[in-house]
């Protein structure tokens, strides 16, 4: 392998070990096409580095799939030989699915996010040249974050080329602010039904279908990730094939009838397909509630047991005393000696022998 394949295999493993969605193998036998790389260096404030991995741009694909990664470090990470074989399995499905895939690692100086926000649109513009070089530059895209360094720059190239966009997915968390206000393609907001911030993500989908956005609310266990790749690969194709789409209800997963058909209804989510939405339902599990152990029921006290010591009780016959209770034991045999202890307190009521203190008594 040529010290140039090195280096894109490098960087890709930090996605794919620190990102559970990417490390999934996938049942193919195909080999998937060799990605080719270029980088950029320096080409804009903030930006130290950018490598761009690409699949062939002889294609002329349905849309071209854009992941993009931005970190803070030295040098890219080394990518093992079990994280290789996953990529190659992602980029092969990608492919079968009529779809070219570009990956931008922007290596940055750690001010980026702010210089996003003094001169908006620089990054965009340099996320959208990359694919244009490659491809028509009229090209259906699909975006993707890798990860959360990443949300803002995919919400940047959202709202600058809205009509270039056909899907998006954001995986876990979502920008910040108004970052849908330009949007109008169909999307996916998704989450693992354990994550702790999936209520704020549910809400935000709801917010989207309250402005009558065509978006999809995906929720799965964490060991069905396999599912959701290969739900979102599909999901991507077919928004550019079949645009006009389906609605399915969240709750029963099932398509909606024409009474529930409702173009601002939360509870209605888009797909691309019919067959798409059977998927889809498949996918879809409920948020997982962590059932609270039920509280004990109260005990009922225990009924009145018989004392196993014979008492003596002696009230008021001493100055100072309110009552002298007398505990003794009846030894079958002679004892050797008497072992007496003494208990002074000062309360209203005497307090209610337990069995169980009897019976440790009785050990004595």
């Amino acid at each position: 392998m040529t010290r140039l394949m090195l280096r894109l295999f490098s960087r890709l493993g930090g996605i794919l070990a620190g990102f559970l969605f990417f490390a999934v193998f996938l049942e193919s036998t195909e080999a998937a096409e060799p990605l080719r790389l270029r980088v950029l260096e320096k080409p804009s404030d903030g930006i130290k580095k950018v490598y761009v991995s690409h699949s062939s741009s002889n294609q002329k694909p349905l849309a071209v799939v854009v992941l993009v990664d931005v970190y803070n470090r030295t040098e890219r990470a080394v990518l093992q030989t079990a994280a290789k074989t996953a990529l190659n399995q992602m980029v092969n499905d990608i492919q079968s699915h009529q779809l070219a895939f570009v990956h931008l690692e922007i290596n940055e100086d750690g001010s980026l996010v702010s210089r996003m926000d003094k001169k908006k649109g620089a990054v965009g513009n340099l996320v959208m040249q990359q694919v244009r070089d490659l491809y028509e530059p009229d090209v259906p895209l699909c975006l993707y974050p890798a990860n959360r360094e990443a949300v803002p720059v995919v919400s940047e190239v959202l709202n600058q080329f809205p009509e270039q966009i056909r899907s998006w997915c954001f995986f876990n968390t979502l920008p910040q602010g108004n970052w849908n206000k330009n949007l109008t393609a169909p999307g996916i907001i998704a989450c693992q039904n354990n994550l702790s911030n999936r209520t704020e993500l549910e809400a935000a989908f709801k917010e989207g279908r309250n402005q009558g956005k065509s978006w999809t609310w995906i929720e799965f266990a964490p060991n069905n990730t396999s599912g959701f790749q290969s739900f979102l690969w599909k999901y991507f194709a077919e928004s550019v094939k079949k645009p006009e789409g389906t609605w399915m209800v969240t709750e029963t997963k099932t398509k909606a009838t024409p009474a529930q058909l409702h173009p601002r209804s939360p509870d209605l989510n888009w797909l691309p397909s019919e067959a798409l939405g059977t998927a889809w339902a498949a996918l879809q599990t409920k948020h997982m509630v962590i059932a609270q152990a039920p509280a004990p029921a109260p005990k009922e006290p225990p009924p009145a047991q018989p004392s196993l010591f014979p008492e003596i009780i002696l009230e008021g016959q001493w100055q100072g005393t309110k009552g002298v209770y007398i505990t003794y034991s009846l030894p079958k045999e002679k004892p050797v000696a008497a072992v007496v202890q003494i208990h002074v307190y000062n309360r209203k009521t005497r307090s209610l022998r337990k069995p169980e203190t009897q019976a440790s008594f009785a050990q004595w």
